[in-house]
């Protein structure tokens, strides 16, 4: 009988640690994951791709972008915008000058061969 007092009495204390354990609102592991992920999605870039599987040579642009630079210009074939970019504004031209496709923030967008924005974009434009 004795004994049975002892394990009931160490099943208890263990229940209560396991308990409060568990009670407890979030492990630093995943508090931290969840710091990470909003920090992430307020992000306000867009993303230029070189192929139209976002892969290739690649360019990320967190504010407007007047001339994109020789190493991508016209040479996009997708973009990514976070999800903190309201929207976002490509131009065929330097300076924000010719065709213009404007699409909504934290989307994709691929330009397939045939797109008239295929491997034409030289500017962007990023409203948050």
């Amino acid at each position: 009988m004795k004994r049975f007092r002892y394990l009931s009495f160490i099943v208890i204390l263990l229940i209560g640690i396991v308990g409060s354990a568990c009670s407890s609102k979030e492990s630093p592991t995943v508090s931290k994951l969840k710091k990470q992920t909003i920090k992430n999605s307020s992000a306000h870039c867009v993303t230029l791709y070189e192929n139209p599987n976002f892969t290739g040579k690649t360019m990320k642009f967190c504010q407007d972008t007047v001339y994109i630079g020789d190493e991508m210009n016209d040479l996009t074939s997708a973009a990514k915008a976070d999800c903190g970019v309201k929207k976002f504004t490509l131009f065929e031209h330097r300076d924000y000058e010719g065709k213009s496709i404007t699409l909504s923030g934290c989307s994709q967008v691929i330009f397939t061969d045939d797109d008239p924005f295929n491997e034409l974009i030289s500017s962007v434009k990023i409203q948050r």
